[in-house]
């Protein structure tokens, strides 16, 4: 009753993913590294369209291509 699965999976899946992020803090610049994390915007969008079959308006394509152009940017050195 107390227990639920999915709970403990996201807990599970926040501290794996805790402890990425803090490796690759260790191994790059923050203020190239932050900018980057910006992408889960895209893979979020992305995965609307293509599991959920959300219909996405050409101006927020606009705005995801202004986060790639962006994330691009940063980069490169």
């Amino acid at each position: 009753m107390f227990f639920n699965p999915y709970i403990f999976s996201g807990l599970i899946i926040y501290g794996v993913a805790t402890v990425i992020w803090l490796y690759i803090l260790s191994k790059a610049e923050l203020s190239m590294v932050y900018p980057l994390q910006s992408l889960c915007y895209v893979a979020a969008a992305v995965t609307a369209v293509l599991v959920f079959k959300e219909n996405i308006p050409l101006t927020r394509w606009g705005g995801i291509g202004l986060i790639v152009l962006g994330a691009y940017f940063i980069a490169m050195k």
